[in-house]
């Protein structure tokens, strides 16, 4: 998962700084529709970007549960899953 969070940041990064030059994208010979205004492309780039932060940096889950005790009387006899 951090693989794509790093990838949508990227693609992010370069959608919203392509919204502010747009010079950059005709350097690297992308063509856009004319309806697609800077705003948006400076919004939804920001966006996708903060999705990738999000992915990256997600929270990572344990792969194996806590053991639990058992108990026999006052006796520990073993471990559970």
């Amino acid at each position: 998962m951090k693989k794509i969070g790093l990838l949508l940041l990227v693609i992010g990064a370069v959608a919203a700084i392509a919204g502010f030059k747009p010079d950059l994208l005709a350097s690297l010979k992308i063509s856009l529709p004319d309806s697609i205004k800077a705003v948006y492309l400076q919004v939804s780039g920001l966006i996708v970007a903060l999705l990738g932060i999000i992915i990256a940096l997600g929270k990572k889950r344990a792969k194996q549960g806590a053991e639990v005790p058992i108990y026999q009387g006052n006796k520990i006899i073993g471990y559970r899953r």
